[in-house]
């Protein structure tokens, strides 16, 4: 590898080496294509393969779009011979395809695409009223499984992992405002085993490929869809059922707004593709449909398949058909002549804090219309009608709602879907033997600590869970559980043995 980290003579002596063919791959940052050694070494050396990684960094419709990227084709185009070029991203719409294909330069590209959808992974959406106690909540009845909580700034990091401490849970904090040596301890600690929840910022994951992730929760709204679905991801990542939850306030979008017009102390303005972005990750947040359908369309993927792990299909409602009052929302909307945002539009329908007499000295008939009922009920109808295409809610500082599509509302029912309350049973784990399961981990743990490897690298969760369920006492049987070959048997198979045995004896 050629980066920052290395002296002048070492980055020299590297690509002298790579030049001799010593190195078989060369990994650099595309800033490093521009300067002159680099230039030097691709000039003269055999490039057999140029392999871009991360390549959504590309276009500017990719949620980590770096100008440097747009270099990679120049770059390419200078070469006496130009190698074959391929280009890898785990998250990518159609759009930034597209311009993968282009401003990498590539030609005629074979194209594979695995697919986005991860089958094990349950969503859900959650409403942020009481996140600090709801998340100590589902942590504790998790107790023993390893997760992630996201948070959008240092100083929620900071509060969620103390509250965890504080409550007995062993949780580590990772984010730029700490020491390397410090990200690094949690890091492993976490890795290892050490500690079973990590609270961290977007700077923690890259990379990290921990197998046994039972749960990943985003404590904010991230600023997009890619960005969720790579850091949700590394959920279950072993194959086992893993659970997704997203907290959400709108509060979190005035916030996801601040950030990305305040970046490295300057401000400027949200682009165009950032604002595009966040708005389809808060339709995400506000959709009653099904969430992983909203994912998957959204990577360009159709599928009629029947969800098998959503919130919002397999959650419990209660609905009611609020079809009447969403007549009265849109009235107002018109009688204000498109005007003002929710909160107003909430305070006239509800009759409360606003003079009825706004416009000419003229009372609005439609003040007091929804005063029956309470001004949440009424702001979540006006964001279901936004959500359905009824309103549309305008950009800038200053959101208004204006009329959209209000025909909708003449040819079906708008029904106000309310998620009742329901504590989910620990996933994976929790359906084998509790008891075995924990022996064996704990002989897991002792076995990793002594080759100073991760625990998931000697067994995953997903092979303890089965040793736990078939209770193997010989070789032949042990072999037939999923993940134990007979080079791992030499190495652990009887160490596991005899604790199956101890579990079957004791009774």
């Amino acid at each position: 590898y050629i980066n920052s980290t290395l002296s002048y003579e070492q980055c020299a002596k590297a690509l002298a080496n790579a030049e001799r063919g010593v190195y078989k791959v060369v990994y650099v940052a595309p800033e490093r294509l521009e300067t002159a050694m680099f230039k030097n070494f691709a000039q003269s050396a055999d490039i057999s393969l140029i392999a871009v990684d991360e390549a959504h960094c590309v276009s500017q419709w990719g949620q980590d779009f770096r100008p440097k990227y747009l270099e990679i084709k120049s770059f390419i185009d200078s070469l006496n011979k130009r190698p074959v070029v391929g280009a890898f991203t785990a998250t990518a719409t159609e759009l930034v395809k597209d311009d993968i294909t282009k401003l990498v330069g590539l030609r005629k590209p074979y194209t594979v695409s695995t697919g986005f959808d991860r089958e094990n992974l349950s969503f859900f959406v959650e409403p942020a009223k009481n996140r600090l106690s709801d998340v100590y909540r589902y942590v504790s009845e998790h107790r023993e499984q390893s997760g992630i909580i996201y948070c959008s700034t240092r100083k929620n990091t900071d509060a969620v992992a103390l509250m965890l401490n504080r409550k007995g849970i062993s949780a580590v904090r990772y984010h730029a405002g700490l020491t390397q040596q410090e990200r690094q301890e949690a890091q492993d600690a976490f890795i290892y085993d050490k500690a079973d929840v990590i609270v961290a910022t977007n700077a923690f994951g890259m990379g990290i490929d921990k197998s046994n992730v039972r749960y990943v929760i985003h404590y904010n709204i991230p600023q997009s869809l890619e960005a969720y679905y790579q850091e949700a991801g590394r959920a279950g990542r072993d194959g086992e059922r893993s659970e997704c939850i997203l907290y959400y306030s709108k509060s979190d979008i005035e916030l996801n707004k601040f950030l990305l017009t305040h970046k490295e102390d300057e401000i400027c303005e949200m682009t165009e593709q950032e604002s595009y972005r966040l708005k389809k990750m808060e339709g995400y947040a506000r959709t009653q449909g099904c969430l992983r359908k909203y994912i998957l369309n959204y990577f360009g993927e159709d599928t009629e398949v029947p969800c098998v792990g959503c919130g919002n299909c397999h959650g419990e409602f209660t609905e009611e058909d609020v079809t009447q009052s969403a007549k009265q929302v849109v009235n107002c909307v018109y009688e204000v002549k498109e005007k003002f945002g929710i909160n107003t539009l909430v305070h006239i329908l509800c009759g409360t804090s606003i003079s009825s007499e706004k416009t000419n000295g003229e009372g609005y008939k439609t003040f007091g219309r929804l005063s029956e009922l309470k001004s949440e009920k009424v702001k979540a109808i006006i964001e279901l009608l936004v959500t359905k295409g009824v309103l549309i809610r305008t950009e800038g500082k200053y959101p208004v709602i204006k009329l959209g599509n209000i025909n909708i509302l003449n040819s079906e029912k708008t029904v106000l879907r309310t998620p009742k309350r329901k504590e989910r049973k620990a996933s994976a784990a929790a359906e084998y033997s509790a008891t075995l399961f924990d022996m064996l981990r704990g002989k897991r743990r002792e076995l990793a600590q002594k080759a100073n490897l991760p625990p998931y690298i000697v067994f995953s969760d997903k092979t303890l869970m089965q040793m736990s369920t078939l209770k193997p006492v010989t070789k032949n049987e042990m072999l037939n559980v999923s993940g134990v070959g007979e080079h791992k048997y030499d190495l652990y198979g009887e160490e596991f043995i005899k604790v199956i045995t101890e579990y079957i004896e004791n009774g």
